[in-house]
């Protein structure tokens, strides 16, 4: 296999082993009377990550297939341990950016509080109603001028950037027929 650096680890024993003699065989492996114990070196790269530990039935020595196998087996393990670490820290980026999105940097604050707090502090600093209208854009709500009634009052709505008017200066009160009338002449 191209790339594959084949470490053979230490050599099968020749009888089963009790717990005794090998002290960092696991508990059930002794239990099952395991006769062989292979290790093979969790690798990435030129580092290591530990090692795989592969036990046998019977006392033997691993083929070169075998070996080669449980080689790439060590490797695959390796790169799933690798991947999951990569994982991780990716997740917790993720979760990083997620917070710098949806926070202010200089104060912490979540961008909806901080939104409500700089709208307070325009509308206390502002002209009141230039800080209505301003407020209900930013809400993406139409504002209506009731009440114009003069020309001046009809051009201050206008630059305060009101959507509609409505009053007696643009417009007497008009009965539903008069309505009907009007919209059917405009339809």
């Amino acid at each position: 296999m191209p790339g594959l650096a084949l470490d053979r680890g230490p050599r099968p024993h020749p009888r089963p082993v009790p717990r005794r003699a090998v002290p960092a065989v696991p508990p059930p492996a002794c239990e099952a009377a395991l006769g062989g114990v292979f290790s093979f070196p969790l690798r990435l790269g030129s580092g290591r990550l530990g090692a795989l530990d592969l036990y046998c039935e019977v006392p033997r020595a691993l083929s070169e297939a075998d070996l080669v196998g449980a080689q790439v087996l060590a490797d695959v393990a390796a790169g799933y341990l690798f991947n999951a670490q990569a994982r991780a820290e990716l997740r917790e980026a993720a979760d990083a950016s997620g917070h710098r999105a949806l926070h202010d940097a200089l104060t912490g604050l979540p961008n909806r509080a901080l939104l409500s707090d700089r709208l307070r502090h325009a509308l206390l600093r502002a002209d009141p109603d230039a800080a209505i209208v301003a407020l209900a854009h930013a809400l993406d709500l139409k504002v209506v001028a009731e009440g114009v009634e003069t020309e001046r009052q009809r051009l201050q709505a206008r630059d305060l950037g009101c959507d509609l008017l409505q009053g007696f200066g643009l417009a007497p009160p008009l009965s539903a027929v008069e309505v009907g009338t009007l919209v059917g002449s405009h339809a």
